[in-house]
């Protein structure tokens, strides 16, 4: 049976994993491959193309007359400015200020995601403001004119950069599936205790990997649609287990109507 198949099969008919038991472990390997792809290739566009027009955005921002000659010496950025500046990056407010009218906290209160400063350097994540203080940069001096070369530098090889970091979280997403799929085997084995079946350890393996695709699928379409859920990890492991509990008892059911057609 081919690994599209498959992945059909775990998705409309979960019950019909069972018929996958005798799956070679290759084929396996292969199919979470292609399952952790399916779930990680449309986050990577949308946060790609994201955070490409953010640059951009960034990039055009710093290099126009609104933004004026500022320098950075001695921990200290100073600029002729009067009053602070204040830019919008794809619905994101960018904050330039060296007349001390802003600070961490009142940052924190306009809902900036950038905002430099005249002692520190202010990114929020979506949750805290990290603050970075120029005096930490190891003696760190530029201009305007360094800061955009540097933007100009990084937008220069900006999708070799993400491809690096789209391999790392591939690479990373497939080792803890591979993991979660070696746990729930072992979860297997208790549920294969408790129905008298003894069913090899590395063919409940296979099953437990199968089970994932539903939770899979269903996770990464909350994630979409920025659905975030409590203990959403646990609730992940708690829908993998049950649906390995109910096609291992499909396995066992099966096992014992073949065994019951070959004594008749």
């Amino acid at each position: 049976m081919s690994i599209w198949k498959t992945f059909a099969i775990s998705i409309v008919s979960p019950l019909r994993i069972a018929e996958l038991v005798g799956d070679r472990k290759r084929k396996v390997f292969s199919y979470l491959a292609l399952l952790i792809l399916v779930c990680l290739i449309p986050t990577f566009i949308t946060t790609s193309l994201s955070v490409n027009s953010a640059i951009v955005q960034f990039q055009t921002f710093m290099k126009s007359d609104e933004v004026p000659d500022f320098q950075l010496t001695e921990g200290i950025l100073t600029s002729n400015i009067k009053e602070p500046l204040i830019g919008d990056l794809q619905g994101d407010t960018f904050i330039f200020d060296t007349t001390g009218t802003y600070d961490e906290y009142n940052v924190g209160e306009a809902n900036a995601t950038f905002a430099l400063l005249t002692d520190r350097m202010i990114i929020n994540d979506g949750t805290t403001n990290q603050t970075v203080l120029y005096s930490d940069l190891a003696g760190l001096e530029f201009s305007k004119s360094d800061l955009n070369g540097w933007i100009d530098m990084f937008a220069n090889i900006k999708w070799l950069l993400f491809a690096i970091v789209i391999v790392v979280i591939y690479v990373v997403e497939y080792i803890t599936i591979l993991l979660i799929a070696l746990v729930l085997a072992l979860i297997g084995l208790a549920f294969k205790s408790s129905s008298g079946d003894k069913p090899p350890y590395g063919r409940i393996w296979v099953l437990g990997a199968y089970c994932m695709t539903i939770p899979a699928i269903v996770s990464w379409v909350l994630k979409s649609f920025e659905v975030h859920l409590p203990f959403a990890g646990l609730i992940f492991f708690i829908a993998c287990a049950v649906i390995l509990y109910l096609v291992m008892r499909e396995v066992v059911k099966r096992t014992r109507l073949l065994e019951s057609d070959s004594r008749v």
